[in-house]
């Protein structure tokens, strides 16, 4: 009765080593995040993401101790190694301008339901501190989602012979795993990416670490422009606005012509070292297909950037309507600046500005030709973009030096006034003190 017990323990352990016992548990996965996590995603915002990460952590575990693994052939860790390391990064970078293409390419597709999505997703990050944005988003993902994916999942997967099957499969499974239709293709390379370089390492540390800054470094980014509060996005997106304007999206192509170099480059330094003296034949081969590889990268490299400047060259002449780079100076005494555009059609328009002055706070309005005020804002220093409905006809930018009573200013424009937010301001000394003013503006038709 014993060995009969121990044989059926064996025969479970053994199905749960096997490559389809792993898609069945990973859809298993998915319905226990579909309905329960969800639920809890969308009653504790943060907090409930990160309990769904847990969730997966544990769902990680389970069919390892079920299978009798140990834990050191599931997740090898050995110490990195420097080449590794940029050989991580490379891939990271590559990988990430490639899914600005794909995602930039979704949004011109679909906009209204990627800006919804992007909403959704940006509220719930921004509502906590950027400790715990990083620590939920981008550290227990990279430890609780590699547990799963290239942890369980692709250990069952070792008897495949193939690569670039492996690979193949457990980037369908990531894109699928993120339930996020419009943003499967994109995923699903990055999950390509960070199983191909588990393959090549044997080491967990690599695809957790490229996870982790696939995650944090739109965090960072976020925050140090926009500070607690700040909508981030870790899949490497374009606002809706500027993916429906063809000047836009080249520009994106163009700056991804690097990515085939990038990954290349990257997937090299991943490979282990053939010494000429040990194998001359196989250090043969490996240069012959390591040229193989450059002529191909060099060759999309070459597309890219055609394909991106012929983007941005026909965007250029379509859709500009307004470009102005220059340096002045007002006074508070001066009149304000002023800039015509002429709106020929009406539609939506990408405005993307980036403005300083040396001292004070310039003041920027948009009116339409009936006077009424378009959009407006202040700040010492300021780069962004947004996206208005504008109708044909002309229309003025207006940029003054704000006034002295910056209390009263707040209030005729319904802001409140928080004097901390001035307290470290250098203010002109009268009203005829000129301020250096920086203006950067560019306007294009996006609809």
């Amino acid at each position: 009765m014993e060995n009969e017990t121990r044989k059926s323990e064996n025969a479970v352990s053994a199905v749960f080593r096997k490559p389809w016992m792993s898609i069945v548990w990973f859809v298993f996965v998915l319905l226990v995040l579909y309905y329960p996590g969800f639920t809890i995603q969308e009653k504790l915002g943060m907090v409930g993401l990160a309990i769904t990460e847990l969730m997966i952590l544990a769902m990680a575990l389970i069919p390892i101790f079920i299978s009798k693994q140990k834990l050191s052939d599931v997740f090898p860790v050995k110490k990195p190694a420097f080449r590794h390391v940029i050989g991580v990064v490379l891939l990271w970078i590559g990988a990430f301008l490639v899914v600005m293409v794909v995602n930039i390419i979704s949004f011109s597709l679909f906009p209204e339901p990627m800006r919804q999505m992007n909403e959704v997703m940006g509220k719930t990050f921004s509502s906590v501190s950027v400790i715990a944005s990083i620590l939920i988003v981008s550290v227990m993902p990279a430890i609780c989602e590699e547990a799963l994916h290239r942890g369980y999942i692709q250990s069952t997967m070792r008897g495949i012979r193939r690569d670039w099957v492996v690979v193949l499969i457990m980037g369908v499974l990531f894109g699928v795993f993120h339930m996020y239709p419009l943003r499967f293709a994109g995923t699903a390379l990055l999950g390509a990416v960070l199983s191909y370089i588990m393959i090549k390492t044997r080491n967990i540390i690599y695809p957790a670490f490229m996870h982790l800054i696939h995650n944090l470094v739109p965090i960072l980014i976020a925050f140090w422009l926009y500070g607690d509060g700040a909508e981030v996005s870790t899949t490497g997106d374009i606002s809706s606005g500027q993916a429906g304007n063809l000047l836009v999206i080249g520009s994106v192509v163009l700056v991804s012509c690097v990515a085939p170099l990038l990954i290349a480059g990257g997937a090299s330094l991943l490979r282990k070292k053939i010494r000429a003296e040990e194998d001359p034949e196989g250090k043969k081969e490996w240069n012959r297909k390591k040229l193989r590889v450059i002529i191909v990268a060099v060759f999309l490299s070459g597309v890219l950037f055609i394909g991106g400047m012929v983007m941005v060259f026909i965007g250029s002449l379509s859709g500009m309507t307004l470009q102005v780079s220059e340096q002045f100076s007002l006074t508070r005494a001066s009149d304000p600046k002023e800039y015509a555009v002429e709106v020929k059609a009406e539609g939506k328009y990408l405005l993307q500005y980036d403005l300083e002055t040396d001292k004070g706070l310039l003041v920027f309005e948009m009116f339409d030709e009936s006077g009424e005020r378009q959009t407006f804002f202040f700040a010492d220093k300021v780069f962004g973009n947004k996206t208005l409905d504008l109708d044909a006809g002309t229309h003025t930018i207006r940029i003054s030096v704000m006034d002295e009573d910056m209390k009263s200013f707040c209030a005729e424009n319904g802001i409140e006034y928080v004097q901390d937010n001035f307290a470290d301001l250098t203010l002109p000394a009268n009203e005829n003190d000129p301020v250096q003013i920086r203006v950067t503006m560019t306007m294009i038709m996006t609809g």
